[in-house]
């Protein structure tokens, strides 16, 4: 059983025990909502967000968890997709209250979440939203939201030099957030801050991040393509990104902060932000020129629709359709993207950034 006493080490040990438990009962859940929601081949269906939750008691070291699990729907692959949270109370040698979590079957992913955490959030984002969780747990509602979250190139001035080597400040959806790490692998969440209670400094911070995951996204999608939707996605995110005020300047800070970050990679970094700007200027003429033909535009707008209706029903409404007049669809739709995308944008320039993304995204992990 946990106990105040523990080293971080024991509970470590202790929850990987748990987790080779917890893993069969969710395994064991997730096979039952596949079975219900079977779905019949090549047939897309949506379905509504839904969950539940279930305890069970460790048989070796007797933790009460709450295993609670979220439907989300079909994923692109037609593979159901499942938000796993499994929680348990905790209190540490101070008196203080935790939650030990552990998330997804497939991996040990333990993590250590703080009752003041916890509080922050519901009194900065849930309450003053009047967000309604529907019976979830904030746990549970935190990870759906908002998922992993981003680490940030900043620290709180009175941060000691310990203090940077094991916490880190996170951005996402919802907010900031700041972690301690008990160990290379098990995070501690500390607090919660949200846009509205940031200082003026930190809020800068945070509108910075927040235009950086765009950017982030764009740049991934624009060196390697995931499928097919990827040059519609990557249109509707430039979109977005360029009509943000100041993201120019948001990111161009954010380039400056990565080099006190990542002195290793200042060299690439001077040579980003002294092309930055003709870079920018390609992508607003890339969107302009997405949106300059009007007849282009109404073709755009016909297809969308059509390939909804193809997703949502399995056909075009009153229309039959082949798989072979669906991709002859979705050729039309992504093609003229693709040739205005490759004339406004310099391959060079996204394969830098591409590799900048990939190490931030290896040091989040």
């Amino acid at each position: 059983m946990l106990i105040s006493t523990m080293t971080n080490d024991e509970i470590y040990k202790e929850l990987r025990e748990d987790y080779w438990e917890l893993r069969n009962i969710m395994i064991n859940i997730a096979e039952k909502c596949i079975r219900d929601h079977k779905t019949l081949k090549g047939r897309y269906h949506f379905i509504p967000p839904t969950g539940a939750k279930k305890t069970y008691t460790t048989r070796k070291n007797k933790n009460t968890w709450t295993i609670e699990w979220q439907i989300i729907s079909y994923n692109k692959n037609h593979d159901l997709s499942i938000l796993f949270i499994s929680y348990t109370r905790y209190i540490d040698r101070a008196g203080k209250t935790h939650y030990a979590l552990l998330a997804t079957p497939d991996n040990f992913i333990p993590m250590l979440m703080s009752a003041h955490f916890l509080q922050r959030y519901r009194e900065r984002y849930i309450e003053p939203n009047h967000v309604n969780i529907g019976g979830m747990s904030l746990q549970a509602y935190f990870f759906l939201k908002n998922g992993s979250g981003q680490s940030v190139s900043y620290y709180p001035k009175n941060w000691t030099e310990e203090d940077k080597e094991n916490k880190c400040v996170f951005y996402c959806k919802h907010g900031l957030f700041v972690l301690r790490w008990l160990k290379d692998d098990f995070p501690l969440f500390i607090t919660f801050l949200d846009e509205t209670c940031l200082t003026e400094y930190k809020a800068h911070i945070y509108q910075s991040e927040r235009v950086t995951e765009l950017f982030r996204k764009y740049i991934d999608l624009s060196v390697h393509p995931k499928d097919q939707f990827a040059p519609i996605q990557r249109y509707a995110i430039v979109k977005e990104l360029i009509q943000i005020p100041n993201a120019k300047e948001l990111l161009l800070d954010f380039f400056k902060r990565e080099k006190v970050a990542f002195p290793d990679n200042a060299h690439v970094l001077d040579q980003i932000i002294q092309h930055f700007g003709r870079k920018w200027d390609s992508m607003v003429e890339y969107v302009q020129a997405m949106e300059s033909d009007e007849q282009i535009q109404h073709n755009r707008s016909k297809l969308f629709q059509k390939y909804t209706d193809l997703l949502l029903y399995g056909k075009p409404k009153g229309e039959r359709t082949s798989n072979f007049e669906r991709r002859q669809l979705l050729d039309r739709l992504v093609n003229p993207e693709r040739q205005i995308f490759i004339e406004h944008n310099n391959t060079h320039f996204y394969q830098a950034m591409g590799e900048l993304v990939k190490k931030h995204v290896e040091k989040d992990r």
